[in-house]
């Protein structure tokens, strides 16, 4: 987890040097998330998931709601409703949130350590 932590973090410190969108901790790891499950090749996370793995209440379903209503807004991800339970919504990391988030976690070339 701390791993983790530290890759969010240096996201996040590189992201506020973007222009276009600067993305908030609980962005970068819902991002980070929804990346993973792409990676992995498993099926799209829903609300209530993505909720628990970034460590926000279903009790402030609010946040999570316009969390990811910025993340839609700028292109990054897709939201969906399952068309078997019209309650279940999924989320799913579109091609520019990947390439958003690859360019962010690249590895530095040429920078002093």
């Amino acid at each position: 987890m701390n791993q983790e932590l530290a890759v969010i973090f240096r996201c996040a410190m590189r992201a506020q040097t973007s222009v276009v969108f600067s993305p908030t901790m609980r962005q970068l790891a819902a991002l980070i998330v929804l990346y993973k499950a792409l990676q992995s090749r498993l099926p799209d996370v829903d609300f209530s998931a993505l909720a628990r793995k970034i460590g926000l209440p279903m009790s402030r379903k609010g946040s999570m709601s316009r969390l990811c209503d910025t993340l839609v807004h700028h292109g990054l991800i897709n939201r969906q409703s399952d068309a078997s339970d019209r309650r279940r919504v999924t989320l799913a990391l579109t091609f520019a949130g990947r390439a958003f988030l690859e360019r962010l976690t690249a590895p530095e070339s040429g920078r002093a350590r």
